[in-house]
């Protein structure tokens, strides 16, 4: 995880093309994301009822994210329409529907990945691009930096009442999922 923090904070947020296709980008995963925890959620058993429980709430927590993305890129004067999704951030998302197919617990690698970086690093990333941008150009990342703390800790509890396969396979994708983002980070420096 400290690479990719050492990668975030290292790239170009105050040049508005960056930020742009970062929250462009942003929307296509996170769209993505939630219909993860949905067929996460329709493939639990009967013995995860707690898993259930908490990533239904998870669901409701999330949906919608991928508009705050876009309303950010509105207030910026762009449109959505005018970006298509980068190779990279398929290569973020699409392994996440094979795993869930093996494992649906497994999806709280990329979770805990992907809520634990605004915990890190998300307050100085939010401070930086509000007083840039602005507020209303900010929001999909101010959202996160305010939010995530209590996912981190939600997840974490749900990791800890699972067996330790599934701790195994939570961790390679936990560490697949940071070095996606990463990659995810640098790609979107290119046209």
């Amino acid at each position: 995880m400290d690479s990719v923090v050492e990668t975030l904070k290292k790239r170009p947020w105050l040049e508005r093309n960056y930020y742009c296709n970062y929250l462009a980008q942003s929307s296509f995963y996170t769209f993505y994301s939630i219909r993860m925890l949905a067929m996460a959620i329709a493939n639990t058993s009967t013995d995860q009822k707690e898993y259930f429980r908490r990533s239904l709430e998870h669901f409701k927590e999330e949906n919608g994210h991928d508009s705050i993305a876009i309303m950010d890129l509105k207030s910026l004067g762009e449109d959505i329409k005018n970006y298509s999704e980068k190779g990279m951030t398929r290569a973020l998302w699409e392994p996440q529907f094979y795993k869930l197919q093996k494992n649906n617990t497994a999806l709280l690698g990329y979770i805990l990945a992907l809520e634990y970086l605004p915990v890190k690093c998300f307050g100085w990333l939010d401070k930086t691009l509000s007083e840039k941008y602005g507020r209303l150009c900010s929001k999909f990342v101010h959202v996160h930096a305010e939010e995530d703390p209590d996912h981190v800790e939600k997840c974490l509890e749900q990791i800890n009442q699972l067996s330790e396969f599934e701790k195994i396979e939570i961790f390679k994708n936990y560490e697949q999922t940071c070095s996606s983002f990463k990659y995810f980070l640098l790609d979107l420096e290119i046209n």
